[in-house]
């Protein structure tokens, strides 16, 4: 009897904390941790830019401190999807929230490579950290696909107005400090979001109802897809501008083209939910990567103005809508939700090997062989994404009545 009456009170928890979850205060809270715990990695062409001017560091150090910080983000899921799984998410996401502040402000002080990539290094595990969390409980609501495109929405438009106007006008007034002064301000807000969760809630349940169903197969494979979609992401957005200037635009013209991208792919993360839900999810996925392969291959022609703007901004479109798609696969095949908090490990590693990697056949290969390592990779995403059999279960608390 005493059983069955702790049994239905935990129910009753349940049910309450799946209301919680719903609530529109608590998901604007998440998606704002999404679209902003990224700030510096939205924004790296012009931290790159002030970095260069402030510590003096060439293309090689840029490239490795900018590694070093991806890394970072990449350990940050890793640390809590299998270690702080069944710590108080309050004390988590206060905490790494905390260290990226505490991070971004030390390396004002900073002197020297090794330093400033630690710090960087340590600050990425911190972003890391919040991203896992905003990822895991956004992926887990009634409906995934409409919130997850309003986070990549929103981290698209974070990420224009900060290369466009934030960090050159923060950079311009005060230098390195204005920009590190400004990331490291913005993760100390964060840990009031942790007042929204239940005392003692961890990360092991996100969804209350959760049966803890779990395809390791299907799992894998969607992070497969992730991994190597940013691998070719890695490759093209670094080096887009070099791109821009073979095929014999000028600075003007790249940022022209750069903002239609933009719009279009705004435009994607608002159309495709909409063609993804339900039956649409698996078809518009691997449409969004074909033209992936597509565009990469527009832009490994020989170059010229016509070609290049086709494939930037195809490219940039399709990879918006596969990323979204994507992140929206996963619930299907992982009800626990310890692979959510790995995606954006997956897109921080991929992207930072990807560059790497794009670079080194850059430099000693040229373009036209970086974009065919592109090519390779969005094909692997592809297959991967092709390969997925369909889901043998569907996470039971989408659309369950005690949720409504």
């Amino acid at each position: 009897m005493l059983k069955q009456s702790k049994r239905r009170s935990e129910q009753r928890s349940e049910q309450t904390s799946g209301k919680h979850r719903e609530s529109m205060l608590f998901i604007l809270s998440i998606v704002a941790i999404g679209i902003l715990g990224p700030t510096e990695f939205l924004g790296m062409p012009a931290v790159v830019g002030t970095v260069e001017q402030h510590w003096g560091f060439g293309e090689a150090a840029i490239g490795m401190s900018s590694f070093a910080e991806v890394l970072g983000e990449s350990i940050g899921t890793l640390l809590v999807a299998f270690v702080l799984g069944r710590q108080p998410v309050r004390l988590v996401l206060a905490g790494v929230a905390l260290l990226a502040a505490g991070a971004n402000f030390a390396t004002l002080g900073a002197h020297g490579l090794i330093a400033y990539s630690m710090l960087q290094f340590m600050g990425g595990i911190g972003s890391g950290g919040l991203n896992g969390i905003a990822l895991r409980y956004l992926s887990y609501t009634r409906t995934p696909e409409r919130h997850l495109s309003a986070m990549l929405l929103g981290q698209v438009a974070w990420s224009m107005l900060l290369v466009g106007c934030v960090f050159p006008a923060l950079s311009a007034t005060w230098g390195a400090a204005g920009i590190f002064g400004f990331i490291a301000a913005m993760f100390a807000t964060f840990p009031l979001v942790a007042l929204l969760f239940r005392p003692g809630e961890t990360l092991a349940r996100p969804v209350a109802l959760s049966i803890g169903s779990f395809d390791k197969a299907g799992s894998m494979l969607v992070l497969a897809a992730q991994l190597a979609l940013y691998g070719g992401v890695g490759v093209v957005w670094t080096f887009l501008e070099q791109i821009g200037r073979d095929a014999g635009l000028g600075a003007g013209a790249i940022s022209t083209v750069l903002t239609i991208a933009n719009v279009a792919s705004l435009a994607v993360c608002i159309l495709m939910p909409r063609l993804g839900a339900g039956a649409g999810l698996r078809r518009w996925a691997l449409v969004n990567l074909a033209g992936c392969v597509l565009a990469v291959g527009l832009l490994a022609r020989p170059a010229s103005t016509l070609t290049f703007s086709l494939g930037a901004v195809l490219f940039i479109a399709c990879w918006t809508g596969a990323a979204l798609l994507i992140y929206s696969t996963i619930p299907q095949y992982d009800l626990g939700g310890k692979c959510a908090v790995l995606l954006p490990g997956c897109v921080a590693l991929g992207y930072g090997v990807g560059s790497i990697a794009g670079g080194a056949l850059l430099e000693s290969m040229g373009t036209a062989m970086a974009l065919w390592g592109a090519i390779g990779l969005c094909s692997v995403s592809f297959a991967c994404y092709a390969w997925l059999r369909p889901a043998v279960f569907a996470n039971p608390a989408f659309g369950d009545p005690q949720l409504e």
